[in-house]
């Protein structure tokens, strides 16, 4: 599964984590403790980017170098600094094949290429966003923009998320840049997890992505997923329980307020999800109710074949018996919060893989982004309690 983290020349990984509490692909810095906003900015590389925006330029073919105005194959003038001397006169003097009869004696360093002629021209209403370069300070551009696009800084971000943990307590966890540099984000833990009837512990992350290619605006998200590669991103945009974004234009931090003001949402939302499990947790399932839900997720249909109706009878069997027996229900046997934990433990363990990649990391693709997530999301609807 691709992470998709900046990686550098010098051999370091755009990426630092918190909490002595490594990711799955074992890269960047791992710090003890919480994170500070310097350790976000100078061990996850992110720090005196100075993002900005430049006219956008096309290349125009000349006829004539842009510099002496020579002709397309001809000499350079004498006072020209286009083509590199020094070489030329070097590699004419060791007789190199350059400079034979067809040259006529010219140094074919000194002629002038289409690449002399051509000239740039500012493309209206477009522009490239450009970096300093978190290891080498050389300007590198990221992305193509229109006009009114206002580049927001990862201190920035950082500081609208600081703006949070000062009025909630939550701490830097995570942070990184992907795809070249192109996208940033910061991870915050919230202060309070969630625990469904004193066990099954869900903590809660604060979310902040960033892009510098004007593909995507600002984006805050509280969601459960701890984001550490572009993978975790996907999910964590595809996972949420509440969502604020600031676009890239003049006056996004004044923004900031409102965002605040959303995000307060989140402990709402929250609570309604812990109330929900905790319904889940307190009423009984039957095994027959149980296998009627199944059923209705993965329902028996007449035209099933005989290898269908083997897979069908088979997965049920497992199902019922994760839901009876598995060590994972030691504390909810017997629940309808177990019934939803045996279906999504089945649908991220069990369901078979066809694949001629890495098993394993097919099932986490799929139990993550695919028809896993949506079979475990109806689970839960089915078992709601009314």
């Amino acid at each position: 599964m691709a992470h998709e983290l900046e990686q550098h020349s010098d051999g370091r990984t755009a990426f630092v984590a918190g909490r002595n509490i490594a990711a799955w692909h074992r890269l960047g810095t791992v710090k003890p403790g919480k994170l500070t906003v310097d350790e976000v900015m100078t061990d996850g590389l992110l720090g005196g980017w100075d993002v900005r925006t430049e006219p956008l330029l096309a290349s125009i073919p000349g006829k004539r170098c842009i510099e002496c105005a020579a002709s397309l194959n001809t000499q350079h003038e004498d006072v020209c600094g286009t083509g590199d001397e020094a070489e030329a006169e070097a590699r004419q003097e060791a007789g190199a094949e350059d400079f034979d009869a067809d040259n006529q004696g010219r140094n074919p360093y000194r002629l002038v290429v289409p690449d002399d002629a051509a000239f740039p021209m500012p493309i209206p209403g477009h522009f490239t966003t450009i970096r300093n370069h978190p290891i080498t300070g050389d300007p590198e551009p990221l992305g193509v923009v229109q006009g009114g696009y206002k580049p927001i800084q990862n201190e920035e971000l950082a500081e609208i998320l600081s703006a949070i943990v000062d009025e909630t307590g939550a701490v830097f966890d995570t942070a990184g840049s992907l795809r070249g540099g192109r996208e940033v984000f910061m991870s915050l833990q919230l202060p309070e997890g969630i625990q469904v009837g004193g066990c099954d512990a869900h903590n809660l992350n604060l979310v902040g992505l960033n892009s510098h290619d004007g593909s995507r605006a600002l984006e805050g998200l509280i969601t459960f997923v701890r984001v550490v590669c572009a993978n975790t991103q996907h999910m964590a945009r595809q996972n949420f329980t509440t969502r604020f974004s600031i676009r890239h234009v003049s006056g996004a931090k004044n923004r900031i307020a409102e965002a605040r003001a959303q995000l307060k949402l989140t402990f709402k939302a929250s609570e309604e999800f812990q109330k929900e499990a905790e319904k889940l947790i307190r009423e009984k399932l039957t095994v027959d109710e149980f296998q009627k839900v199944c059923e209705e997720i993965w329902p028996r249909t007449g035209d099933m074949g005989t290898a269908a109706l083997h897979e069908h009878h088979r997965r049920g069997t497992h199902l019922v018996k994760l839901f009876k027996e598995a060590d994972t229900q030691e504390n909810i046997r017997g629940t309808r919060w177990a019934g939803v934990q045996a279906i999504g433990e089945y649908v991220d363990h069990f369901i078979p893989v066809r694949t001629k990649k890495d098993e394993a990391v097919a099932r986490a693709d799929r139990a993550l982004f695919g028809k896993g997530s949506q079979i475990k999301a109806k689970a839960f609807q089915l078992l709601q309690v009314g």
